[in-house]
């Protein structure tokens, strides 16, 4: 049996959680720092996923990692490029449209968002600086 198990988060007791990668499934697997499994419901019984989704799933992971790194680089040469190295039988259009749309969601995700009002441009700056006044009190004495 293939268990394909995605990171799902870390807990504050340094306890690493993962989850089916289908969300649907209540499947999970907790390890400590050390690998040592330290508690698991696994209920693995639904089919394993075909070859065309882990294709896709796999050339738009790869595309979003180099988007964020190489911001100077268009979405499509970045696309080329990962296609020219991975199986492009199994990618059709409509996958295309989905790396490119999961590209410009991951460069999107980088950029920090603007003010929507003048009174935030107003309020942010000097909220943060009674804030850090109050730290300075609480911890300067």
């Amino acid at each position: 049996m293939d268990i394909n198990l995605g990171f799902k988060k870390k807990s504050a007791d340094d306890i690493n959680r993962w989850i089916c990668a289908q969300r649907t499934r209540k499947s999970y697997l907790k390890m400590n720092n050390s690998n040592i499994i330290v508690d698991k419901s696994i209920i693995h019984n639904h089919e394993k996923d075909d070859e065309k989704k882990l294709n896709r799933q796999k050339s738009s992971n790869v595309s979003k990692r180099k988007a964020r790194e190489a911001l100077h680089e268009r979405p499509v040469k970045i696309m080329r490029c990962e296609l020219a190295k991975s199986d492009t039988e199994t990618i059709d259009a409509q996958d295309l449209c989905r790396i490119r749309k999961n590209i410009r969601a991951s460069r999107c995700s980088t950029v920090p968002k603007l003010h929507k009002t003048s009174s935030e441009i107003l309020l942010k700056p000097i909220l943060l600086y009674f804030h850090v006044i109050a730290i300075r009190k609480y911890y300067v004495k």
